[in-house]
C-alpha cells in the first residue's frame, strides 16, 4: 500500500468509475468520491475497493492534509480551481497523476493532449497513446499500464460474471451491444440518428443491449428516459443504465455497434464482429483508425443496419483486430504495474508554493 496516494472522482463523473476503481484496487489505495450516488455504486459494484465519501467543501483541505499524490481522470488544469486555495494556504502542492478513461480515436481533430500539459505523470495503455502524445509534442513522464481493467476483471471474474447475470436477464439469442458516445465537440454521437432504426427494425432473433455514454443521458435526460420507458415494453430490448463494468458485459455480447466510443477498443479483446457508425462521414485516417476492425456505415445506410448484420463475414478481420488490440494495450502484469507506478512516484519532487 502507498499511504500518500488516493484516487479521486470529483462530481457525478460516473464514467470515471470503471477506470479509477480498478486502478485503486490494484494499487491498494482509497478512492475518494464527492457524490453519495457514486459512493453507493462503488460499494455495490467494487466491493474490493476502499471508498471514502467527502463533501466538496471538505475535500481540498482533506487532500492536502493526507495525500501527496492524487490519481484522477481529470487533467491538472481542471483540478487547479479545486485545489488552488488549499495549496496556497498550506504552501504545499498536490501531485496529480492522469489516468485515461478509455481509448478512442477522438482528440485528433482537436487534441485533448493540450489539456495535459501540467501533469506530473501520465498513465498510458500502450504504444497507440504514446504515439498520440508524441504527435502532439506532449513530453511527460509516463507509465505503461496495459489493459489493467481487463486484468482486474479476470482476477474477479466469477464475482463479476454472477453480478452481470443478476443485473441483466439475457435470453438464448444473439446479443447486440449498441454503445454510442456522447455528443462531444467533435459531434461524434450516432445515438439520435440511429436509435429508432435499431429499436423498431430489430428482428426477433436478436437481443439489443443499449449502453449510452453517461454524458449522453445528462445532455438529453428527458429524451433518454422516454426511450428507456418505451423499451421496457419491447421484447429483448434493454437499456443499461446501471454501473455495470464493461468487460464482464462484453463477455455476453456477440456483436458490437458503436461510433467513436472507447468501448470499441474494449471490445477488441473478445474479437467478434464490429460495426461503426460514421456519423460525420470522417475520412481522416487517425480519426477512423479503429474502423479497420469492422464495417463502417455512413448515415445514409443506417436504416439497413440489420441487413448488413445478417451478411456478416469479417473472418478476414480477426488478425487485424488482434494487431490493433496489441497496439492499443501493452502486455503488463498487475504485480509489476503496481511496482512501476509507485517507483515513478518516488521520482516526483515536492516543491513549496
Amino acid at each position: 500500500m502507498h499511504p500518500s496516494s488516493a484516487g479521486l472522482i470529483y462530481g457525478l463523473e460516473v464514467h470515471h468509475l470503471d477506470h479509477l476503481a480498478p486502478l485503486c484496487a490494484i494499487l491498494e489505495i482509497p478512492l475518494i468520491v464527492t457524490e453519495k450516488l457514486l459512493l453507493k455504486q462503488v460499494q455495490e459494484v467494487y466491493p474490493f475497493v476502499d471508498v471514502l465519501y467527502l463533501d466538496c467543501l471538505e475535500l481540498p483541505f482533506f487532500l492536502i492534509k493526507n495525500y501527496r499524490f492524487v490519481f484522477s481522470c481529470f487533467s491538472r488544469i481542471m483540478l487547479n480551481e479545486l485545489l488552488f486555495l488549499s495549496e496556497l494556504l498550506s504552501k504545499k502542492k498536490i501531485h496529480t497523476i492522469w489516468c485515461p478513461h478509455g481509448n478512442s480515436d477522438k482528440g485528433n481533430i482537436k487534441p485533448y493532449a493540450e489539456a495535459l500539459c501540467q501533469e506530473n505523470l501520465l498513465l498510458v495503455y500502450g504504444q497507440q497513446m504514446i504515439d498520440f502524445f508524441n504527435r502532439h509534442r506532449l513530453i511527460k513522464p509516463y507509465v505503461i499500464t496495459g489493459n489493467f481493467r481487463y486484468q482486474f476483471y479476470m482476477q474477479h471474474k466469477t464475482w463479476y460474471d454472477a453480478y452481470v447475470r443478476k443485473k441483466i436477464s439475457l435470453e438464448q439469442k444473439k446479443n447486440i451491444l449498441y454503445a454510442p458516445t456522447w455528443q462531444d465537440y467533435e459531434k461524434s454521437s450516432s445515438f439520435f440518428s440511429m436509435i429508432d432504426f435499431l429499436i423498431e427494425q430489430k428482428p426477433g432473433k436478436y437481443t439489443l443491449l443499449i449502453k449510452p455514454h453517461p454524458n449522453l443521458r445528462l445532455q438529453n435526460l428527458f429524451l433518454v428516459e422516454e426511450l428507456e420507458e418505451k423499451c421496457k415494453n419491447l421484447p429483448s430490448v434493454y437499456f443499461i443504465s446501471d454501473p455495470i463494468p464493461i468487460y464482464p458485459l462484453l463477455n455476453h455480447c456477440d456483436l458490437y455497434i458503436g461510433d467513436r466510443s472507447s468501448i470499441g477498443y474494449d471490445f477488441l479483446y473478445v474479437n467478434r464482429p464490429m460495426f461503426f457508425l460514421n456519423q460525420n462521414d470522417l475520412k481522416e485516417p487517425l480519426s477512423t483508425y479503429l474502423f479497420r476492425c469492422g464495417q463502417a456505415i455512413s448515415p445514409q445506410h443506417y436504416s439497413n443496419i440489420y441487413s448488413l448484420i445478417d451478411q456478416i463475414q469479417q473472418q478476414e478481420l480477426l488478425s487485424i483486430r488482434e494487431k490493433v488490440y496489441q497496439y492499443a494495450f501493452a502486455s503488463c502484469s498487475l504485480k509489476e504495474l503496481k511496482k512501476t507506478i509507485f517507483y515513478a512516484l518516488t521520482k516526483i519532487k515536492d516543491h513549496q508554493i
